[in-house]
């Protein structure tokens, strides 16, 4: 049995690469990279954003329609309870965006993003998406996303809200 550690390309970083993940995000530059085929792909926070607590997205910037948000986590809940992404596109939230560690992990792949934007009867457009992070924050067994007050439970969130340190 061969075992290779996974390096990021930019800062040579250990990656976290697991095997069920479609990216492997560095922890210290604005770098993810493909498992299956090594195809680099940029991340990026908001500007100023420096919280700890982060899920990942991709976002389609489409000209001339509010920007189309697809969580790169996944979330399983009841069908009452709106998705967050589609909240985010609902409300047009478009933060002004740096390149930064990404800081979350990711369970689709901007493929499979494109999918479900398709899926939604949103076209994604013809620009590949960006991956992006957003902040959130633990209030006792919950995750709360602030731009929209989206709430739910933890143990809901595959992959989960990884702590720092």
């Amino acid at each position: 049995m061969k075992v290779q550690l996974a390096r990021c390309p930019d800062c040579a970083a250990a990656l976290d690469a697991q095997a069920v993940r479609p990216l492997a995000c560095c922890p210290r530059c604005p770098c993810a990279v493909a498992l299956a085929d090594g195809a680099r792909q940029p991340s990026f926070r908001p500007r100023g954003d420096g919280a700890p607590l982060r899920l990942a997205f991709y976002l389609f910037d489409r000209e001339s329609r509010p920007p189309l948000w697809i969580a790169a986590f996944r979330c399983f809940q009841q069908a009452t309870r709106a998705d967050l992404d589609a909240l985010l596109t609902a409300a047009g939230h478009a933060p002004i965006l740096e390149p930064a560690p990404l800081g979350a992990l990711c369970a689709r792949s901007p493929e499979q993003a494109a999918r479900v934007a398709l899926e939604r009867q949103h076209d994604p457009g013809r620009c590949a998406p960006r991956l992006v992070s957003l902040a959130v924050f633990h209030d006792s067994d919950s995750v709360v996303e602030p731009v929209t007050g989206w709430r739910v439970l933890r143990s809901l969130l595959a992959p989960a809200p990884i702590e720092p340190g």
